[in-house]
């Protein structure tokens, strides 16, 4: 009887030792995932604070070019046109992520229209929600990236309005780590 008091009281403590391994390394484990969480929280900040757009107001303003065609229900067929430069230090290239908001009054709000890789250098199509751009200039260190101090210019096509456009809109581009600039007129 002594013996199986011995064993019973060996594996108690070994019960005890494999439960503090475990725990142990549970609270390990919920730390390290707390800190990459950090360093991944505190990255993406920098990377935004790094970030800067604009969408320069001046020549070549943003600017509908339209058409009129009076046997159609919709009259005017539109093409927006603008520029986006990179005014900061971080390159922007993840375009599938940079969303492009355009408010015209007459038509309300629209969800954001999405990056088209299929249509660069033609620009993007209103009517299938994308937005692409003709190109940018000057593209030299990373093509087809926005790197700081590049401008790129942005097509959205086929925007269809009962009346002419041109009176006021809204341009907002939002880049992947919510980096934001917009135009009014």
């Amino acid at each position: 009887m002594a013996g199986a008091e011995i064993i019973a009281s060996g594996i108690g403590i070994l019960c005890l030792i494999i439960f503090g391994y475990v725990l142990i390394g549970g609270i390990l484990s919920v730390g390290e995932n707390a800190a990459s969480a950090q360093n991944d929280f505190v990255l993406m900040k920098e990377s935004q604070r790094e970030t800067a757009i604009e969408i320069p107001p001046l020549l070549p303003m943003p600017k509908f070019n339209c058409t009129f065609n009076s046997s159609e229900y919709y009259p005017w067929k539109c093409d927006l046109i603008f520029n986006v430069t990179n005014t900061g230090t971080e390159m922007i290239g993840n375009f599938n992520q940079t969303d492009v908001y355009v408010y015209v009054p007459e038509t309300g709000s629209k969800p954001p229209l999405k990056f088209d890789p299929t249509n660069i250098s033609v620009g993007g199509n209103e009517s299938d929600g994308t937005w692409s751009y003709i190109q940018i200039s000057p593209d030299i260190i990373h093509p087809g990236m926005l790197d700081p101090n590049e401008r790129m210019k942005v097509q959205i096509n086929n925007f269809l309005f009962l009346n002419d456009p041109a009176s006021s809109y809204n341009i907002t581009v939002v880049t992947p780590n919510g980096v934001t600039d917009t135009y009014t007129k």
